[in-house]
């Protein structure tokens, strides 16, 4: 599987992105900012699996 990540202006500095999968399949990309006590990170992941806690990605957001 490949990402494609596009970066934006915003807080988390994500603006959309692409799930390639192996087979030539595409989905998009959902995200999510989980705020935590000392850091607040970006979840990224596709949109029908993030309910169930499954994500593709995760970074810090500075």
């Amino acid at each position: 599987m490949t990402l494609k990540i596009f970066l934006g202006d915003d807080y988390s500095h994500f603006k959309s992105g692409l799930a390639i999968f192996d087979d030539g399949r595409e989905e998009g990309l959902q995200d999510c900012v989980h705020q935590g006590r000392l850091v607040d990170t970006l979840l990224i992941g596709i949109s029908e699996k993030m309910a169930y806690g499954e994500f593709l990605l995760r970074w810090r957001i500075d």
